[in-house]
């Protein structure tokens, strides 16, 4: 396991922005259908294009009516102009070259929701993005509990340009962990980072920066006094660089039952970890899909290639 960089609170960005809320994901036939690999929702097949086509039209779809207009503007409002975007995604890029975005994948079920939204803000808003961040271990986390999240953090590096401002993005934010181990890597490089983004977050992230208040409860507690040195030892932080979410989950799910939380994920299995939703249903890609024109995200003249790279046995 890689070990985690993570930033102290104390510098924590304090500004979360979300495009919505998710009780509007919810609703939405065509995120319910991407977000569960087409068990739930729906989302009619065009049988003249490509699974893959199908796929990215009906991200598009899902993103054009969560970025609407008045959305952006409040965005571009409150935020730095000259920060660069860096969304989180399980993709090599390959560069943009004649006017098509070209990306290298070993997953064919990866989710192409942050990289499309950050192509439309790029062109929408004029903001600069980076596609740098590279996950470093598969990490399977897709509406999983928290406290396998815990257990299971997703190691990120980045290409960092010292003193520059990031904003970094994820499409649903649940516990914040997986942006708290990439501003770890932006703190580390000394880039900075003044905002979070989110498609949406949630119904209990009210604050992803921890309290101090959170923080003295966690160890001034007989329980984990004794035990933040084999936090250390298991994952590469301190308590200092948890999440306000992951806190309270440490607090009120095991403080109660009287758990060693260290030893407990310790011996957390991953392969007990059964996804609430399997892929079946999912279509299969070919070694490379192509999507000609973006014009539906308002990107005429664009196109998009997701090469596919079988992993080596």
């Amino acid at each position: 396991m890689h070990k985690i960089q993570r930033v102290n609170f104390n510098i924590f960005p304090n500004k979360l922005f979300a495009f919505a809320k998710f009780d509007e994901f919810l609703v939405d036939d065509t995120y319910l259908y991407l977000r569960t690999y087409g068990h739930e929702g729906k989302y009619v097949f065009d049988s003249s294009i490509s699974p893959f086509e199908n796929m990215i039209q009906a991200t598009i779809r899902f993103i054009n009516s969560v970025l609407t207009p008045e959305r952006m503007q409040l965005f571009a409002q409150n935020v730095n102009p000259s920060a660069v975007i860096l969304p989180v995604h399980g993709f090599h890029y390959l560069g943009c070259k004649n006017q098509v975005y070209t990306f290298e994948t070993d997953n064919t079920s990866s989710n192409l929701m942050t990289i499309l939204t950050t192509i439309k803000l790029h062109h929408t808003l004029g903001m600069d993005y980076s596609f740098s961040c590279r996950q470093l271990e598969k990490v399977s986390r897709n509406a999983s509990s928290l406290i396998h999240r815990i257990a299971n953090p997703t190691p990120f590096d980045a290409d960092i340009v010292k003193g520059k401002e990031y904003i970094t993005f994820d499409d649903h934010i649940h516990s914040g962990s997986t942006v708290a181990n990439l501003l770890g890597v932006i703190a580390a490089k000394q880039g900075q980072c003044n905002t979070i983004m989110c498609l949406a977050t949630n119904p209990i992230v009210k604050k992803l920066k921890l309290r101090q208040s959170t923080l003295d409860k966690i160890r001034t507690n007989p329980l984990y006094s004794s035990l933040e040195s084999k936090w250390v030892d298991l994952f590469g932080f301190d308590f200092s660089g948890l999440t306000e979410v992951e806190a309270k989950l440490l607090l009120n799910n095991y403080v109660k039952k009287n758990i060693d939380v260290v030893d407990e994920i310790k011996k957390y299995d991953p392969a007990r970890y059964v996804p609430t939703y399997d892929k079946s249903l999912w279509p299969v890609l070919s070694a490379m899909e192509t999507y000609n024109s973006l014009s539906e995200l308002g990107i005429p003249g664009y196109g998009i290639i997701l090469i596919y790279k079988a992993q080596k046995t």
